[in-house]
């Protein structure tokens, strides 16, 4: 009866947890964007980090932030780092943020027209605009 248990079902106690950890799909740009935070560089509103933060050729809006960023027109540039909310993509902390009336995007399921919207999108339509 040992043998039967060491030789039948312990394997498949070792296996099976394995095949299911392997057969679970990842999505390698919604699973950064969920895991790690949004921040806009509180200087110029781009994505903190990226070769477009704080360019010196980059055309300034009358906002004050680089012309077409996330935070153009939408956020009021303080110097500080802002930091999104990876449910809404509005400003984490707001009272505006994960607002349960706000109208949502279609294409990135965050609110329609925040900071946010369609950041991970922008790989596969790179004029952002189009969905605000």
């Amino acid at each position: 009866m040992k043998r039967y248990i060491f030789s039948t079902i312990l394997p498949l106690i070792i296996v099976l947890p394995i095949l299911a950890i392997q057969d679970h799909p990842t999505n390698s740009i919604t699973d950064t964007m969920e895991i790690s935070s949004i921040v806009l560089c509180g200087n110029c509103g781009e994505l903190k980090g990226t070769d477009v933060c704080c360019a010196t050729d980059a055309i300034v809006c009358g906002c004050g932030a680089h012309k077409g960023s996330p935070a153009c027109c939408k956020i009021e540039l303080s110097g500080q780092d802002v930091t999104l909310c990876n449910n809404c993509g509005q400003v984490k902390g707001t009272d505006i943020c994960c607002a349960k009336n706000a109208a949502k995007c279609d294409n990135c399921g965050k609110t329609k027209g925040s900071p946010g919207c369609c950041l991970g999108v922008v790989e596969n339509e790179p004029n952002r605009e189009k969905h605000e």
